[in-house]
């Protein structure tokens, strides 16, 4: 036996995610032609899931390269 069908299943969970996000953006940026062509990295966070959605609220945030979209109190 090997980790092959293990590692499928947790590849198939981040491209089930990928795939969502993908029609977020289809359904929240029609008219500026929502690519599907996007880049997300893993893991798949909850940060980088919401602000590749690119609905109304994640782009009042814009995105920053090593800051952080949330605020610890």
């Amino acid at each position: 036996a090997v980790g092959e069908p293990p590692l499928f299943l947790g590849a198939s969970a981040f491209f089930a995610i990928k795939n969502a996000i993908a029609n977020a953006r289809a359904e929240h940026m029609p008219a500026e032609g929502a690519s599907n062509c996007f880049a997300l990295n893993s893991p798949a966070t909850a940060e980088r899931i919401r602000m590749a959605c690119g609905d109304a609220i994640a782009q009042r945030f814009p995105r920053q390269q090593g800051t952080r979209w949330n605020k610890l109190v």
